[in-house]
């Protein structure tokens, strides 16, 4: 049509600058959402923003994806804020820069139910969990009900915000709940089902025992790693040791235990806790065993001994041994196992030769006999023939 201008050539533009500035990025954006309800009613409101850390320059473009389409009118800006939502606003929101990968993906449902369960969107170990039995804006509703699986966790007969509790992975399941919604002059009972998932705050802590081989005197560093989530990168995490059960380091930011001279009352099995400044999310590493003396190496409680050669080892790593201390009783069994069937195959051989391919070799010609070789012995059996009358004569 004239006078249209087509924002074809100007998306692969967009698509080619993304695609040569994002090679070799590690940077991803993540996508928050407020107010944090993976479900809302049409005709509300909400606000995506597309955080980056580090923050970009003032003038950063940001790119915005709706189910891996671009949508050229959120383009340039980090705030997305969607007035009066209708159904086509659903679906799965990215987002990116130029200089940046493209983010996770959050799903945001857009419903016109009577009624919805409004769980959040993104929720970690630790989070306060709350959730609304919503009917929709502008109609009354009572007797709210919340299950958890079939078993009745909270009910109200007027309010419809519930506080669940402090969230953890077992949290996560299926959740439902009831309420009567009414049309007119008359209520109807309607229900709303919904999956809460917990996302993990950090990982179970793991222990490194540095140096890997021990000798009595040494100075030896336990650290306690673990990692936190990109999107709660900025939770304060507390760490504490243990020897034998027993608080060796309280709680502090360090996560290193410094031993100065491994001795053997300094020997035991350690552990590491870890948690948030406000106790409310606590996880606690395995046990390894850190020894001198008699016993220069670590062997996580419980395990065997096996061979690693790596500087610092993780919980669950085998130990390596020195030679004066390892056992080669398994060795000597498998050296004999394998002289023995060494000698058997030998033996077989020798049977097989004898019975089989030494007549094949030593009686038998590689070709054709030749007319001299057969007269030759025709010969020898005449005159031995002969020889024989004669003697009996």
């Amino acid at each position: 049509m004239a006078g249209t201008i087509s924002m074809a050539p100007l998306y692969f533009v967009f698509f080619f600058l993304l695609v040569t500035a994002n090679e070799g990025s590690s940077i991803k954006p993540i996508v928050s959402i407020d107010p944090n309800w993976a479900t809302i009613f049409t005709k509300e409101s909400v606000t995506l923003t597309c955080n980056v850390d580090p923050p970009g320059p003032k003038d950063q473009i940001y790119y915005w994806y709706r189910d891996n389409q671009i949508v050229p009118m959120y383009l340039g800006t980090n705030i997305v804020k969607i007035d009066r939502a209708s159904k086509e606003h659903g679906g799965s929101y990215q987002c990116q820069t130029v200089t940046s990968d493209k983010s996770d993906p959050v799903r945001l449902q857009v419903t016109s139910s009577w009624l919805t369960l409004k769980v959040p969107g993104i929720l970690f170990e630790g989070d306060e969990l709350s959730v609304a039995c919503a009917g929709y804006p502008g109609y009354s509703a009572r007797d709210a009900v919340l299950y958890r699986g079939n078993e009745v966790i909270a009910s109200s007969p007027s309010e419809a915000v519930f506080l669940v509790g402090t969230a953890n992975m077992a949290t996560s399941g299926s959740y439902r709940c009831t309420r009567q919604v009414k049309d007119g002059v008359i209520y109807y009972s309607y229900s709303s089902e919904e999956i809460i998932s917990v996302k993990e705050l950090f990982s179970k802590p793991v222990m490194k025992v540095n140096p890997n081989h021990l000798t009595e005197g040494d100075h030896v560093t336990i650290t306690c790693d673990t990692k936190l989530s990109p999107h709660r990168e900025t939770t304060e995490l507390q760490f504490a040791f243990y020897r034998n059960g027993h608080n060796v380091q309280g709680f502090s930011s360090v996560n290193t235990f410094h031993v100065p001279s491994m001795l053997l009352q300094n020997s035991g099995n350690y552990a590491c806790e870890v948690r948030t400044r406000n106790n409310t999310v606590r996880k606690r590493s395995d046990e390894i065993k850190v020894a001198a003396g008699d016993f220069p190496y670590f062997v996580p409680t419980g395990a065997s001994l096996d061979s690693s050669t790596d500087e610092g080892r993780d919980v669950g790593q085998m130990p390596v041994v020195p030679g004066a201390e390892r056992s080669y009783a398994p060795m000597a069994v498998e050296v004999t196992m394998a002289v023995l069937i060494s000698s058997l195959a030998v033996a077989l051989l020798v049977y097989v030769f004898k019975r089989k391919l030494s007549p094949y070799f030593f009686n038998h010609h590689t070709g054709p006999a030749s007319s001299a070789s057969v007269k030759a012995s025709e010969n020898r059996k005449d005159m031995s023939s002969r020889y024989t009358d004669l003697t009996v004569v």
